[in-house]
């Protein structure tokens, strides 16, 4: 019989798409995931000579998809990681009992890179693999909750493919701490707690990954992988509680701001 294995590792690469992949350092137990190989990677030549095509031959090559799971306190700081860029930790001191964790978005043109780890089971021939991407950029992240467990969705930009042996349950690295439920977090708006109004909330960091822009000659694979303009968005669906929300949107007591 065919064990159900289906999960995600990842560790931070030394330097972009090693040779090697590093083997995973976290994993996560998944609900889906999309990432997968580059839908069409051949160079197709039709020529003049007859109606169908002539020569197909390798072309850039670049895996992509998502993958999502129940968020936790405990793996969420990783992927924060990838998506922003910088990152600083300060030790726990006598004055202050517990370590920091901060997390800011950096202006690189690029992101830390990372190597991802998917399990995957239930192949016609009953083999299950490890399937390896290497050269991993977090394109976005999103947290969203609304009735249930929050989820978080990676989407990822990635170099190059390959594959493993896949891991045992008992080898996986898995959070310890259970995933967050929608009657456990809160949601401010200007400092004040409004989670009594909020039905969701989503909240995505998106860093308009450019895949094609780290192709180069000599390589079918990209050899980096620019980040254009982040854009952090904030979404929620209220309760309709006064016009006051309104005039929250519009900037003004009786329609939109005109002026600065």
């Amino acid at each position: 019989m065919v064990q159900r294995l289906r999960y995600f590792g990842s560790v931070k690469e030394t330097t972009f798409n090693e040779a090697t992949p590093p083997v995973a350092t976290a994993h996560v137990d998944i609900a889906s995931a999309t990432l997968d190989t580059p839908s069409e990677p051949d160079i197709i030549y039709a020529g003049g000579l007859q109606r169908t095509a002539k020569t197909r031959r390798p072309g850039f090559y670049a895996p992509a998809g998502n993958v999502v799971y129940a968020f936790d306190i405990d793996s969420i700081g990783e992927y924060l990681r990838y998506a922003l860029g910088g990152y600083v930790f300060t030790a726990a001191t006598p004055e202050a009992t517990l370590n920091t964790h901060e997390f800011y978005g950096d202006a690189s043109a690029t992101l830390p890179s990372f190597v991802a780890r998917l399990g995957k089971d239930k192949l016609a021939d009953n083999t299950n693999f490890e399937h390896v991407f290497s050269g991993c950029t977090l394109n976005s992240l999103s947290i969203a909750v609304s009735d249930a467990l929050a989820e978080a969705t990676l989407d990822i930009q990635a170099a190059q493919d390959s594959r493993a042996d896949i891991l045992a349950v008992t080898d996986l690295l898995l959070p310890t701490s259970y995933p967050l439920a929608f009657h456990e977090l809160i949601a401010s708006l200007n400092s004040v707690d409004r989670s009594v109004l909020i039905k969701s909330a989503e909240f995505t960091i998106n860093n308009n990954a450019a895949v094609g822009d780290g192709r180069s000659i000599g390589s079918r694979f990209p050899r980096r992988i620019p980040v254009g303009e982040r854009a952090t968005t904030f979404t929620f669906e209220l309760f309709w509680d006064s016009i006051a929300q309104l005039q929250l949107f519009w900037g003004g007591n009786d329609g939109p701001i005109i002026g600065p």
